[in-house]
This record gives structure tokens, C-alpha cells and sequence, in this order.
């Protein structure tokens, strides 16, 4: 599979209850992963993200059974041990869904719903040239997922990609429904000509190409 898998599931009370339930019957490695999460929701949210990767790890040959999840000195999360080829996977989440994408190269993913555009400067963020599309809050959703998408992918901070305008070009922005939702959807490290996102023969799966 050469274009990136992208899975979701929705955060639901009872699905978070769930997930921490299972944290007590999680193997060794899994916990340590899992228990490096700052909060319990975030812990649970880890463990939806070990299914995700391992239902995408299938979908590309990887014997699920055998790999677990770690964090790199970015805090990204990767496979453990890494598949041979490699798989790289990235994260995100609003409060209602979590998504995981998985492809055989680096990549970012961050997934929003509509934000409002602040009221202060947003010079921070934002380089001079992003600066000029941003007139709404649209334009601003968009230029925010882009921008984390990015800096996901390189493994730096927000503010350390305001060095040059690389991402425009790097990074695609989709907007997709998932559970009644309108999502927007950053994806840098893919395929610079994909243009839109369909979904998979199973529910909870997208993939990325041009149709």
C-alpha cells in the first residue's frame, strides 16, 4: 500500500469508560506506553490508538501481535519494534474523534473542527505569506491544520516551522464528515497531487488519493 491509511473511531463517554477499563489488561509494553499520558483521558485515548495502529499495521501485512507503540524523543508516537519495511503513523484528535494515519513514510496528520480566528495577533503562528490567506475562520481552520500537520511530520514545535513556507506546498488540507461532523483534516508527508480523501471498504478507514 503506497498512499497513507487513515482510521478513525468516535470519543464517546461509554467508549472512553471502556478504554480505561482495559488498561489493567494491557501487556507490559502497552501500559508503559499507555501510562505515559499526562491524564486519564489521554491514557484511554492511548488505548484507542494502540487498536487503530494495529488495525492499520494489519491492513499493511504487519503482524499486529508482535508490535506495540512508543513515543521518539519528539513525542511522536512509532512502532516498536519497526515493521521491516518501515510503518510510521501519526495522531490526532478533537473531542469527539481520534484519528490515526499510517503510510511507509513520515508523515503528520492533525484534524480540527471549525475554530474561530483570535482576535489577537496571530504573527506567532503564522509567517507573513500564511498571514494573507487567513480572512475567516475557515481560512484560519485550514492554515492551523496545515501548520500542525507540519510541524507533526518534521517533529518540531509550531513555532519552530515559521522558518520557511515549505508546508504550503508539503501538506494538503481535506474536509470530510465523520459521525455528522464537518472535520478538517491536515496531512503533511503525502502525496503533494492527492486531492481528496474516500472511504475504505471497512467503517473507520479513509484513504488518501486522487480519484
Amino acid at each position: 500500500m503506497i498512499i497513507p491509511l487513515i482510521l478513525f473511531t468516535p470519543i464517546t463517554s461509554d467508549a472512553l469508560v471502556q478504554w480505561e477499563q482495559r488498561l489493567g489488561s494491557l501487556d507490559e509494553s502497552d501500559r508503559a506506553y499507555v501510562e505515559a499520558a499526562p491524564s486519564s483521558k489521554r491514557r484511554a485515548l492511548r488505548v484507542a490508538q494502540l487498536d487503530l495502529a494495529r488495525a492499520g499495521a494489519r491492513r499493511f501485512g504487519v503482524d499486529d501481535t508482535t508490535i506495540t507503540l512508543i513515543s521518539d524523543e519528539q513525542g511522536r508516537p512509532q512502532f516498536s519494534p519497526s515493521p521491516d519495511p518501515p510503518l510510521y503513523l501519526s495522531a490526532s484528535h478533537t473531542k469527539d474523534v481520534l484519528v490515526v494515519a499510517i503510510a511507509r513514510h513520515q508523515i503528520g496528520i492533525d484534524i480540527e473542527k471549525l475554530r474561530t480566528m483570535p482576535q489577537k495577533p496571530i504573527t506567532l503562528l503564522f509567517s507573513p505569506t500564511e498571514q494573507e490567506d487567513i480572512i475567516d475562520d475557515e481560512s484560519f481552520t485550514r492554515a492551523w491544520v496545515r501548520k500542525e500537520a507540519y510541524a507533526k511530520w518534521l517533529g518540531s514545535g509550531l513555532v519552530e516551522t515559521l522558518a520557511d513556507g515549505v508546508y504550503r506546498t508539503e501538506t494538503a488540507v481535506h474536509t470530510l464528515t465523520i459521525e455528522g461532523q464537518l472535520l478538517y483534516l491536515g496531512l503533511a508527508g503525502a502525496s503533494t497531487d492527492a486531492e481528496s480523501i474516500r472511504e475504505n471498504r471497512d467503517p473507520g478507514e479513509w484513504l488518501l488519493g486522487t480519484w
